[in-house]
């Protein structure tokens, strides 16, 4: 890393805060159509080492070296979405789900060719009939288009269906707007939505006392 910021040494603990806010920003603009997957490939390294320079408040010089900013890039495509591990009590959550009968599927704006590598290595792919993306539709989430078009697919109706997601722009919102029912993950208790979703829930393991 030092060939990127010059004579300063990166803790983990900043570099995962930089990743963060960098992520989290970059996903924002996907979610409303601003960017697209080649251009989060391209931003998501450089904006990381940005974000470290601002945060540092010093005099550093930041080297866009684009050889090991794309080095960087195919190493975390690669190794992403091949991690095994799961959030606590997921794997009951749908294992309990599934017990009951419920049909099961992604919809996501994440990007199509890692999805299903996702979901294969924590060993939960086979929870799931469809896995819709916003790759194969188009849109992204909140967009109704992406919503209808999984709810097609599925044979279901808005009424049938709860949307579950950690994303209240993306998934709860966007759901509201068809008259779907939501459960809203939302560990960190930070924003209280109670008024719009129908649910709201920290642990994976409360879904249980709802469906």
């Amino acid at each position: 890393m030092d060939k990127i910021i010059k004579n300063e040494t990166i803790s983990f603990d900043d570099f995962l805060i930089a990743f963060k806010t960098t992520t989290k920003s970059l996903w924002k603009q996907h979610h409303l159509g601003l960017v697209d997957k080649t251009k989060i490939r391209q931003l998501r390294f450089s904006s990381i080492f940005e974000e470290l320079h601002k945060m540092k408040k010093k005099d550093i010089q930041f080297d866009k070296n684009l050889n090991l900013l794309k080095e960087l890039e195919n190493e975390y495509q690669y190794t992403c979405p091949r991690q095994p591990h799961l959030l606590p009590f997921a794997l009951d959550m749908l294992t309990y789900l599934h017990s009951k009968g419920y049909q099961l599927h992604i919809l996501t704006n994440g990007f199509e060719e890692s999805q299903k590598l996702k979901l294969k290595h924590s060993g939960i792919l086979h929870f799931f009939k469809n896995i819709i993306t916003s790759d194969c539709t188009g849109f992204t989430k909140p967009n109704p288009i992406i919503f209808n078009h999984a709810l097609s697919i599925s044979n279901a109706t808005p009424q049938n269906s709860i949307m579950i997601g950690d994303s209240f722009d993306a998934d709860i919102l966007g759901a509201r707007s068809l008259g779907m029912k939501t459960i809203f993950y939302n560990p960190l208790k930070k924003t209280p939505q109670h008024s719009v979703a129908s649910y709201d829930v920290s642990c994976w393991k409360e879904i249980e006392g709802i469906l």
